[in-house]
C-alpha cells in the first residue's frame, strides 16, 4: 500500500512541476500505473480472490510497455507514433486475456497457502511482450548510456538503479521462474515498486534529474 501511495504522489509531484516536457508527461503515467498495480496487489494479497491477481496482471503489461516509451523519450530517440500504437494495443489485448480465468492464468484457492496462480496457454505470450519491451529498453538505455558524460551520466545512473533492476527483478520473479515451476517467490514482485520510488525520489529531491537545466545551471556555478 505505501508503495502505491508513494508511487501516485511522486507522478503528481513530477507532472505539477514539469509537465512541460513529454518524457515527465510519461513519467507521471508510468508512476501512475506502478502505483495503482501496486495498491491492487495489496489487496490480492489480503483477499486472495478474483479478480485481484487478474487486474495486477492486466495493469502490469501495460507497466514493460509504458517503461520502453519513457525510455525512448529520456534518451531522445522516440518511437515512431505507430510503433508506440501497436504496443499499447497489444497491451490491451493481453489485458483482455488477463481477466479471462483460465486463460492467461490458472489457479485454485487454497485455505493454507491463499491462491494459487500457475501460467495458462496465453502466459507465454504475456511474457513474450514483457521481455521484448524490457529488453528493447534496456537496449536504448545502455547505447545512450554510452555516449553520455557528466550530469547526463548521473541520470542514467538514476534511472539504472531506479527503473531497470526493479523491472528485471520482477520479470524473472513473475515470468521466468513460474516457468521453472517457482511460484512462491511471485508474492515479492510489488516491493520492487518501493525500490522504483525510492531511487527516484532520491534523485529527484538530491539532483532534480528530471529538470536537466536546472541540473546544468548548478554545474556551472560550481
Amino acid at each position: 500500500v505505501l508503495s502505491g501511495i508513494l508511487s501516485i504522489t511522486l507522478g503528481l509531484y513530477v507532472f505539477f512541476k514539469a509537465s512541460k516536457s513529454t518524457a515527465n508527461r510519461i513519467f507521471f503515467f508510468l508512476a501512475l500505473l506502478t502505483g495503482v498495480w501496486a495498491l491492487f496487489n495489496s489487496v490480492y494479497l489480503i483477499t486472495f480472490t478474483y479478480p485481484w491477481i487478474h487486474l495486477t496482471y492486466a495493469i502490469g503489461i501495460f507497466i514493460p510497455c509504458t517503461v520502453l516509451v519513457w525510455v525512448s523519450y529520456f534518451v531522445k530517440r522516440p518511437l515512431k507514433p505507430l510503433i508506440t500504437i501497436s504496443v499499447y494495443l497489444i497491451g490491451g489485448v493481453l489485458a483482455y486475456f488477463s481477466m479471462v480465468p483460465g486463460s492467461l492464468l490458472s489457479g485454485y484457492l487454497n485455505s493454507d497457502t491463499g491462491y494459487r496462480v500457475f501460467p495458462g496457454p496465453a502466459y507465454i505470450w504475456y511474457s513474450a511482450v514483457v521481455v521484448l519491451s524490457l529488453l528493447y529498453s534496456l537496449y536504448l538505455f545502455i547505447t545512450s548510456r554510452r555516449e553520455s558524460n557528466g550530469v547526463r551520466r548521473m541520470q542514467f545512473n538514476y534511472i539504472l538503479i531506479g527503473i531497470v533492476v526493479p523491472t528485471v527483478v520482477v520479470t524473472i520473479i513473475d515470468f521466468i521462474l513460474p516457468f521453472l515451476h517457482i511460484y512462491n517467490v511471485m508474492t515479492f514482485d510489488s516491493l520492487m515498486s518501493l525500490v522504483f520510488v525510492s531511487a527516484i525520489v532520491y534523485s529527484i529531491t538530491r539532483y532534480r534529474f528530471l529538470d536537466i537545466r536546472l541540473a546544468i545551471r548548478k554545474s556551472l556555478s560550481y
